[in-house]
């Protein structure tokens, strides 16, 4: 049993850092495409956000996901 959590709570973990990194290259190539529309960027997080919150097992995913893409948002694709 507990080597079946380990493996569930692996499993969740690397699917959040895949799709938070493709939103990220995404959001890259979109920045550099189309530098004046900064909006798009936030779209692409908002649309992984309910990806990553239905196929993960709880709650905890979609939360520290939504906190990371507000900082990526505000750190990578903003100007101070």
């Amino acid at each position: 049993m507990k080597l079946l959590l380990t493996y569930l709570k692996r499993r969740n973990a690397i699917f959040t850092v895949l799709i938070m990194g493709t939103a990220t290259f995404i959001s890259f190539l979109f920045f550099r495409a189309f530098p004046e529309n900064r909006i798009n960027i936030a779209l692409i997080y908002i649309l992984a956000l309910p990806l990553i919150a239905r196929w993960t097992d709880r709650y905890r995913y979609g939360l520290c996901s939504a906190g990371l893409s507000a900082l990526c948002i505000n750190f990578l694709f903003t100007y101070p």
